[in-house]
């Protein structure tokens, strides 16, 4: 469907014009090319692709391979083959600013809980009050007018019972009543600027993300699935690798053990740390 004068999103992450597009034979085999965190693209046998394999010499690594050679590649022994991850993306700007601040959208997301009406309750752990100084720097004016802070058993709850400003904008962005297992990341901050969704993607970590103590492995939990799903196209977009897992946690009631919701973790991996 692609014609030319198109824009597609080149591997620096900047939309990159369509100069040409070639005209394939009928009956052309057509393959399904699947990444280890579940990327997927269709291509044909002599798609060309810069490629590195370490199970050779050093010269021959880093090649130009094209698909039906890629495959042959991964039918061996051991079979290890990368690509060139590609830059944050750069979609298109668009001028309306968002109606809820990113950083604050991910303290909502994982630690908030949003009534029908937009009404917003914040619940944080006091060990965690980096999140609450963050929140200061970029929605003080809201805090400092609404916020109403109660420390109940080392938790610090925030409430914000008079910004009609967050209220219509969760309701806007389609949050509002949404419970955990529900929540999602609204399409528009999907395609926010590369500083927004980094913003995004690092509150969603300070209240459901962890690190390995002894990997230093980043994941994101969360029971919705659609959730997970979107944090982990998050983390595509932003240049990253995520692939998601799912466990099934149990809990005890009464003296019997239950099935509680099928939890969800997304595995990060970012060529920079930071």
């Amino acid at each position: 469907d692609i014609t030319v004068g198109d824009k597609v999103v080149g591997r620096d992450g900047f939309p990159t014009e369509v100069l040409a597009v070639y005209p394939q034979p009928d009956g052309l085999d057509i393959y399904e090319v699947t990444s280890y965190d579940g990327r997927k693209c269709r291509v044909g046998g002599e798609h060309l692709w810069q490629s590195f394999y370490p199970n050779t010499t050093n010269k021959q690594r880093w090649r130009v391979r094209d698909t039906i050679e890629l495959k042959r590649l991964l039918s061996l022994p051991n079979p290890r083959v990368y690509i060139p991850l590609p830059e944050p993306v750069h979609f298109n700007p668009i001028q309306d600013p968002l109606p809820v601040s990113p950083y604050f959208l991910g303290v909502a997301i994982g630690d908030g809980n949003i009534n029908e009406k937009g009404f917003v309750n914040l619940t944080l752990n006091l060990r965690h009050r980096q999140i609450y100084d963050h929140l200061m720097d970029t929605e003080k004016k809201v805090i400092l007018a609404n916020a109403k802070e109660n420390n109940v058993k080392n938790t610090l709850i925030v409430s914000f019972p008079d910004s009609w400003h967050l209220r219509k904008g969760f309701r806007d962005i389609g949050l509002a009543g949404k419970r955990a297992w529900e929540k999602f990341i609204p399409k528009r901050y999907m395609t926010a600027s590369v500083h927004e969704r980094r913003e995004l993607m690092r509150d969603l970590m300070d209240t459901d993300g962890t690190v390995n103590k002894d990997s230093g492995q980043p994941s994101y939990c969360t029971t919705s699935k659609q959730l997970a799903l979107d944090v982990q196209e998050l983390a595509w977009s932003l240049g990253g690798i995520a692939s998601i897992s799912e466990k099934q946690p149990y809990f005890t009631y009464k003296g019997e053990r239950k099935p509680g919701r099928t939890a969800y973790n997304v595995f990060l991996r970012f060529p920079k740390p930071s």
